[in-house]
């Protein structure tokens, strides 16, 4: 990781410290409303302060704490939503509150490195092709049709038709690079991030479902509304997963029959199946997804800025070329212009 990031100090999502302590009092035996309204006094004002109030007041309506937090996606999204279902199904709200926190800790982390490792350096290319754009629209064509005199007659022409050639080369120079870096980036760098990110939920969200000893239908159901706002790949991998359970096939030919969940998470479960423990094959191979996660977007902070900036200079250092040009030519036409 950069030592720049490792020395800033990372901004925990409110909701995040909210479940975490939420959990502790839940853990001492306070029900699940008096806890909530215990953090309330303490809670500075704001938006999600107004949305923890509201949290209250449904619980005091008779509502799960699920349900009451689920009208609140903007602080807890639906992945988080369904593990708190999981955990009040399944009897265990604590333990589930915990790895809930972890999760959107996770899940903040992933995004500030995305933003910054892919998002930030894009957005300044694209800040870099709207200046060429502007200055091959507006700056060539004053420079159009403009010519100095020599004093012996000759005519030094512009040079505005070889910028406009050398800024469209620059302009398809950069498109290419673009477009090839961003391929390279989701197929190299981001979608193996973003699938261990997709996995390690999975794999919580399965382990704390199955020590519940919940019904299959209800793990499907909880799955696919912890992955509604994923993609059609991931819900269609989660349906695949399931109908095979519901064939009779045991969990570890499952994973390894569906395409998504195949590899290392597939040998794991097969080896907690033979152990008599895939709760705890689950939780290992969350854990080994998170480090996996972490490594990925490690690599793609790290990676990323400097070959986005690789890319940018490119075309910026082929105009530099041609402005240089161009004005030295201004400056020889000057100092031979017929008084």
């Amino acid at each position: 990781m950069n030592p720049s990031l490792q020395r800033r100090k990372r901004r925990i999502p409110k909701a995040a410290v909210f479940t975490d302590q939420l959990r502790r009092l839940i853990a001492q035996g306070v029900p699940e409303g008096e806890a909530v309204e215990a953090l309330l006094e303490d809670m500075p004002g704001g938006r999600f302060r107004e949305a923890v109030s509201r949290v209250a007041s449904r619980l005091k309506s008779g509502l799960s704490l699920s349900s009451s937090i689920s009208s609140f996606p903007r602080y807890f999204p639906e992945g988080f939503v369904s593990i708190v279902e999981a955990g009040e199904k399944s009897g265990n709200l604590p333990r589930t509150l915990e790895l809930a926190s972890a999760y959107l800790k996770r899940r903040d982390v992933s995004r500030q490195r995305i933003f910054l490792g892919i998002f930030l350096p894009l957005l300044t290319a694209f800040v870099c092709f709207g200046v060429m754009r502007f200055c091959q629209l507006m700056l060539l064509p004053a420079l159009e049709g403009t010519q100095a005199v020599y004093s012996n007659d000759d005519v030094a022409i512009s040079p505005a038709p070889q910028l406009t050639y050398l800024f469209d080369a620059a302009l398809v120079v950069f498109g290419c690079l673009m477009a090839v870096v961003l391929i390279l980036f989701y197929a190299v760098l981001y979608y193996p991030a973003w699938k261990s990110v997709v996995l390690y939920r999975f794999c919580s969200l399965l382990q704390i479902v199955m020590e519940g000893g919940l019904p299959l239908e209800e793990c499907h159901r909880l799955a696919r509304k912890g992955f509604s706002g994923v993609s059609f790949r991931v819900k269609g991998a989660v349906d695949k997963l399931f109908k095979r359970l519901y064939r009779g096939e045991s969990l570890a030919d499952a994973f390894a029959k569906t395409r998504f969940f195949q590899g290392v998470l597939s040998w794991m479960i097969a080896a907690g199946e033979r152990k008599a423990d895939i709760p705890g094959a689950l939780s290992q191979a969350a854990a080994f997804h998170e480090g996996r996660a972490d490594a990925k977007m490690s690599l793609l902070f790290n990676v990323g800025p400097p070959v986005l900036t690789i890319a940018i200079a490119i075309p910026i250092a082929i105009l530099g070329i041609s402005f240089f040009g161009s004005l030295r030519w201004i400056f020889d036409a000057s100092f031979n212009l017929i008084p």
